[in-house]
Parts: C-alpha cells; sequence; structure tokens
C-alpha cells in the first residue's frame, strides 16, 4: 500500500469532526485494559518483577509511548509517525502478554483479533490492514526469538488464590478473562456504532449544509441588485451553517471605512440596536485603524476565530466601550464568532462574521464558511460594480441631457447673429448701400462663404441635439426617391463641375413611393454626396444609387442584419459610392462618431468638423434604417443605408 495512500485517508479521518472524540475515547479504554492487566499480574504473577521483569517493562513502556502518541496526535503533532509508533506499541505490548499466556494458544486470536477488529472499527480498514501487518511481523519475532533460545517459553509457577482449587483453575481463568473480554468486545461495538452514527449525521449535515449555500450560491450569482445580495449572502451563512446571526464587513469603495450590513428582521441584531441606540449601519471602522487586531488578522487574509466580542469592536464609530461590548455578548449569549475574509481579484475586500451561542463550532463549518465567502465575494464585487455602472449611467444621461440642452440654447442664439450677418453682407453685396470696390466685394464673399459654413455648422449641432434629445420630428409622407435625388444632384452639381468630376445616378426601374421625411433623406443625401465631393480629386467618379427589395434577407450579409429585421416591410437600398482617398480599416470603426475624423493629416487639407456622418447615422437610424459603410484605402468609399418602405410607428 503507497503511504501516500495512507497519508491521506488518515488526513480525511481527521477532518471528521468525531476524530477527537474517537481517539480520547480509545485512550482511556486503553488505561483501563492497562488497570485490569496490572491487576492480573498482582493477582495471578505477584513475583514477575523477580522472575520476567522484561515481561512488565515491555508493558509499561508500550503504555507510555502510546500515551505520548495519542497526546501528540490530538494536539496535531507529528501525526504520522505517532500513527505508527502508537500501533506498534500496542502490538509489541499485545506479545509481550501472549509470551506469559502461550505463543502457541488460541490467546493470539483473542489479543490481535480483538486489535485489528478494534482499528477497522473506529479508523477504517487501512488502519485495520496497518495493525494486521504489525501483528503478524511481531508475533513472527516472538516466534524467530523461542526458536533461538534467546528468550525461553514462560514457566513462571501460578500463585493461585486459597479460594481456588487446583482443578478449577483453569476455569477459573477463564471465566475470570472472558467476562472482562467479552464485556470490552461489546462496549467497543457499541462505541464504534455511536461514532459510527455520528460520523453519519456529520456527514448529513454537511450534505445539507453544501445543498444550502449551492442554492444560495445559485440565487447569489442571478441577483444584480447589491441589497439582493447582501440579504442573500447573510441569509445562507446563517441559514446553511447554523449561525444565529452573520454580519457583513464590506469595504467602502469610495470611503476610507469598513461599513457593516446586518440581515433583515433578525431577532439578535434587533436587539442588540436596540441596546446600542443606533443602526448597525450607522457605524464603521476608519482603514487606518491599528488597535482592532481581528481587523488586521483579515487584512493577512487570515480565518480567525474569536471569544471575546471585545476584540472585534475595538476601533469601531461610534464607540463601543469593553463594558458595553460584555454586557451585549452576555445579553445575547454569543460564545463563538468565526470571521472568515471576502478576497476578490486577490485582494480583501470585507469579511463575513458568524456569531454562535454554540461553545464549539465544527472544523466543517469553518471550513464551508470559507469556501462560501470565496463566492461571495465574487458576487458581491460584481454586484458593485453592476451598481456603480447603473450610477455612472444615470449620470452620463444626466449629463448629456444637459449637454444636449446646453447645445440647442447655444446653436439657437447663435443662429440669430448670425442669420443677420449673412443678411447684411448680402445686402452689401447688391450694392444697395452703396457701391464697394473689387477688394471690398472680395472680403465681403469671403465673410458671406465663412458665414454660412458657420451656419451650416451649427444647424447640424442644433439638428443633433434635437435627435439626442428626442425632439426631432419627422414629417411624414409618400414620395418619390428619385425625385429627391434629382433634387440632390441639381443642388451639387455646380461643386462638382468645379472639380471636373463625374456625378452619376444608378436608379432602380419602377421604385414605389417611400413614406418617410423628404426633407431629412435629402440632408441625408446632401451630407453623404458632399463628404464624397470632398475627398475625391478632380476627375473623380461619384454615383448615387438607390434600389428597392421586397424582402431584406438577400441584404443579411451585407449589412450583418439581426434575424427579423426587416421582416415585415420592403426596404430601400441607397448608397452614394466614390473613388476618393477611402479610408483606412482601423478608422472604419469610429466614422459615424460625432466629431469623429478620419486622420489629423485630412483635417488639415479637407476642412470639416465630424458633425455630417454623425448626423447622417442619427437621421437613417430616426427612420428606423441602418447605415454602413465599405472602403478600401486609396481606392474610395461607399456609404449605404437601409430604410424601410414604411417608418415604424412611434
Amino acid at each position: 500500500m503507497p503511504i501516500e495512500t495512507f497519508k491521506q485517508a488518515l488526513l480525511d479521518e481527521m477532518k471528521l469532526p468525531d476524530f477527537k472524540g474517537r481517539h480520547l475515547f480509545i485512550a482511556k479504554l486503553r488505561l483501563i485494559i492497562f488497570v485490569l492487566c496490572w491487576m492480573l499480574f498482582l493477582v495471578f504473577y505477584p513475583g514477575i518483577w523477580t522472575s520476567a521483569p522484561f515481561v512488565p517493562l515491555v508493558f509499561n513502556i508500550g503504555f507510555l509511548a502510546t500515551a505520548v502518541c495519542y497526546r501528540n496526535i490530538l494536539i496535531g503533532q507529528y501525526i504520522f509517525p505517532m500513527v505508527g509508533l502508537e500501533i506498534l506499541a500496542d502490538i509489541i505490548s499485545q506479545t509481550a502478554l501472549i509470551h506469559i499466556l502461550g505463543a502457541d494458544t488460541t490467546v493470539v486470536f483473542l489479543f490481535y483479533g480483538m486489535y485489528v477488529i478494534a482499528a477497522g472499527s473506529f479508523f477504517g480498514y487501512l488502519m485495520a490492514l496497518l495493525a494486521a501487518t504489525m501483528a503478524l511481523l511481531s508475533y513472527c519475532g516472538l516466534l524467530i526469538l523461542l526458536r533461538t533460545g534467546i528468550i525461553v517459553p514462560f514457566v513462571f509457577p501460578i500463585v493461585r488464590p486459597e479460594f481456588v482449587a487446583l482443578k478449577d483453575f483453569g476455569y477459573f481463568f477463564n471465566l475470570t478473562l472472558l467476562p472482562l473480554a467479552l464485556g470490552i468486545i461489546v462496549y467497543g461495538a457499541r462505541i464504534a456504532h455511536y461514532f459510527s452514527k455520528i460520523k453519519e449525521r456529520a456527514l448529513e449535515t454537511r450534505n445539507v449544509q453544501l445543498l444550502a449555500l449551492n442554492r444560495i450560491g445559485s440565487t447569489i450569482r442571478r441577483a444584480m441588485n447589491l441589497k439582493s445580495v447582501i440579504d442573500q449572502v447573510l441569509k445562507g451563512v446563517i441559514q446553511g451553517l447554523g449561525f444565529d446571526v452573520c454580519f457583513l464587513a464590506l469595504l467602502s469603495r469610495h470611503e476610507e471605512k469598513v461599513i457593516f450590513y446586518v440581515p433583515a428582521g433578525n431577532s439578535f441584531t434587533v436587539r442588540m440596536e436596540e441596546m446600542l441606540g443606533h443602526t448597525m449601519l450607522d457605524m464603521f471602522l476608519p482603514l487606518n485603524t491599528v488597535e482592532n487586531s481581528a481587523y488586521q488578522s483579515i487584512l493577512k487574509n487570515r480565518v480567525i476565530i474569536r471569544n471575546d466580542f471585545t476584540e472585534l469592536t475595538r476601533g469601531l464609530v461610534p464607540e463601543i466601550n469593553s463594558q458595553k461590548a460584555h454586557l451585549l455578548q452576555k445579553e445575547l449569549g454569543f460564545k463563538k464568532f468565526v470571521i472568515t475574509p471576502l478576497v476578490a481579484e486577490r485582494k480583501v475586500v470585507g469579511a463575513l462574521i458568524g456569531a454562535s451561542r454554540k461553545e464549539y463550532v465544527e472544523e466543517s463549518v469553518v471550513d464551508t464558511l470559507d469556501n462560501f465567502a470565496n463566492q461571495a465575494a465574487l458576487a458581491l464585487e460584481s454586484a458593485q460594480l453592476i451598481e456603480e455602472l447603473q450610477q455612472k449611467n444615470v449620470e452620463l444621461e444626466e449629463a448629456n441631457k444637459i449637454k444636449s440642452d446646453f447645445l440647442a440654447i447655444m446653436s439657437h442664439e447663435l443662429r440669430t447673429p448670425l442669420t443677420a450677418i449673412i443678411g447684411f453682407s448680402e445686402i452689401l453685396l447688391e450694392g444697395v448701400l452703396g457701391e464697394m470696390n473689387k477688394e471690398q466685394k472680395d472680403s465681403m464673399q469671403e465673410v458671406l462663404k465663412n458665414a454660412e459654413n458657420l451656419l451650416h455648422l451649427i444647424n447640424s449641432i442644433l439638428d443633433l441635439a434635437k435627435v439626442e434629445a428626442g425632439k426631432m420630428d419627422l414629417s411624414v409622407e409618400p414620395f418619390d426617391v428619385a425625385g429627391v435625388i434629382t433634387e440632390v444632384w441639381q443642388t451639387v452639381s455646380p461643386l462638382v463641375a468645379r472639380k471636373n468630376q463625374d456625378l452619376v445616378l444608378n436608379i432602380g426601374p419602377e421604385l414605389p413611393k417611400l413614406t418617410a421625411d423628404p426633407r431629412k433623406l435629402r440632408q441625408i443625401l446632401i451630407n453623404l454626396v458632399g463628404n464624397a465631393i470632398k475627398f475625391t480629386p478632380d476627375g473623380g467618379q461619384i454615383e448615387i444609387s438607390a434600389h428597392y427589395y421586397k424582402k431584406a434577407d438577400i441584404l443579411t450579409e451585407e449589412f450583418h442584419l439581426k434575424p427579423k429585421r426587416f421582416s415585415n416591410t420592403g426596404v430601400f437600398r441607397i448608397a452614394v459610392k466614390d473613388s476618393g482617398i477611402g479610408i483606412k480599416s482601423e478608422h472604419l470603426a469610429h466614422i459615424f462618431d460625432i466629431f469623429s475624423q478620419v486622420d489629423s493629416t485630412f483635417t488639415r487639407k479637407y476642412q470639416g468638423t465630424g458633425l455630417g456622418l454623425a448626423l447622417t447615422k442619427q437621421l437613417v437610424e430616426l427612420h428606423g434604417g441602418i447605415i454602413a459603410v465599405t472602403s478600401e484605402f486609396g481606392k474610395g468609399s461607399e456609404f449605404k443605408f437601409l430604410l424601410p418602405e414604411k417608418i415604424p410607428e412611434a
């Protein structure tokens, strides 16, 4: 049998709650047998110290050795060598008695057999196998010593009590030993059965604990709200592990302190808060506290057990003095406090404090609480992060609303004086207020041009603010898509002619009417075509296309459509394609972001604000559509979007 197997089996036995109880019983039984054997020595063999002193000497040394072994095993020192030495000392002591009673009699089976049965009953078959092996080796050693003459068969004359006749001695001796042996066997069987039941109950209790904690753990993992997670953790420890009450000490993520939480509706916490005069949520422990030894141990990731409530209350704010702490503990009857750290991402984030009115908390309960704390720490950390994200989202939404309102107000306020500037510039250019020379006209043309660009920028900002604030209204009506595209072509024709570009229209035959906002579609196309003109070199080509599809399935891969998107309506695919400078692949993901521009180099060469595409995307999505872009750097781009035949009702 491998040594490691035996070691592991012994370690498993030691984890059971009745291990110490079994060993204490064995130690008491060993003492009883020792006393009874010496009584037999004094009655039947009073001169044994002079005739065969090695027998009682071996017997006494064996007893002392087993006593030392029992002590070390119970306190957890040198366990494996102590177990081996204990069995060896017992077997050698029995062998010494067998030498007295006769190595060739059935007493061999009685002594060794009882011992092996007891070892198996109390500590399992591996211990029985070890005891049987040592018994066989010891008996073989005794026979070798007898055969070689190193020791001689025991022939010490028996001194019988006067009330026992010579012929009756054998019966008397058997009647003396037999009740003793049978009594020990029966009592041993009873104790073995008793400890077996304890083990079964302990395993059943452990199973109930694990099932309860697993159920609570599943609930915790599903809970998203921090308060709900905390309640489930505290209830789980109380219900699953049998603590009278459980406290949660949690590190505040924003303040330099430890906050305490208690289970709702617990009678112990209600009484405690009544005696304190305030709730537990009003209490905290500063992070720089050094006088609280329990807190310092938890920071080192140690599971600790305390008997005195005072040790846990040092440094608390509001202060709980030692007299009040003793009074609280006495009133509530708490005798043990088990504190296990909560560790997430290798960092201590808090602790679970289980309070019990029992004198003894089983080691298995402490281990289970420690394991449960690992699950609880992750759940609490996740809940805290989710709560923070939710709070940040609320703050961001509020900030975004304020930003949108600000942009709307400022755009409106700026547009009024700007309109006046444009109006007076046009009046001056028309000569209403007098003729201007050529240089003055050129300067005024620049003023008018920049004022119009600025007005366009302000209008775009205002439109974006309206869309984000949900205040952009659509004037929906059925209209001819081809007609809107023709209007756009006519509008941009002067710009196209100036750069000697070729603008091509590719419109599908017999397009049905589109029910949408024609002015917004015109704005979308103006933005896309304007970009194409800007980023396409002189002599390049620009194409505006529009096609209708009764089903959008054929476009699923191209636009990465989700299932059932546009399943109940036909769609228009409208695109603006150019042979311009194109877009690098790393910039495509952000091309529709507000104020996003492809590259600072292009920004200097091609002036723009980065609002046009952002507004275009917003307007397409406002119609229930979807927009996408494909591009190859240096070869051109295609901006394409889908619009449902009828926009969905709000």
